[in-house]
Formats: C-alpha cells, structure tokens, sequence
C-alpha cells in the first residue's frame, strides 16, 4: 500500500510533467491578443489627448476643488 507521502509524490510527478508539454505548446489566441493590444493602446492615446501632460489620474478630484467643479467632472470629454 502506498503512502500517503508517495502518493503526493507521484501526483507532483504527473504534474510537473504535464506542465513540461504544457511550455512547448504556443498560445493559440496570440496574434489576437497583439492585434487587441494594439488597439486597446491607441484608444487609451485618444481618450487622454485632453489630459495635461503632468497630470496625476488617481481619480479623486482635488482637495481645493469646490462643488461646482466638483461636479462638472462628470460631464467633461
């Protein structure tokens, strides 16, 4: 009767070899995700065209912005 130590064992084994065929096969969606990366990078350029240069995007408005300002964010493109 095996152990449950060489159990653990031989299931580690199966695995670790399962992963080594695992490595040689190529990603079958790669060139999709190139061709969406691409553009996923040129949307982001269009929608910050707006932006100033320096700005820090952490998404909380201002601390001295007051309540109008505050609320014309929303509204802005």
């Amino acid at each position: 009767m095996a152990t449950k130590l060489q159990l653990i064992t031989e299931l580690s084994g199966r695995k670790m070899e399962t992963a080594r065929k695992q490595i040689d096969v190529p990603f079958e969606k790669e060139q999709e995700l190139q061709t969406k990366s691409v553009r996923l990078a040129e949307l982001n350029i269009l929608l910050n065209m707006d932006k100033r240069e320096n700005e820090v995007m952490d998404g909380e408005p201002d601390e001295d912005m007051d309540e109008l300002e505050k609320k014309a964010v929303g509204y802005e493109r």
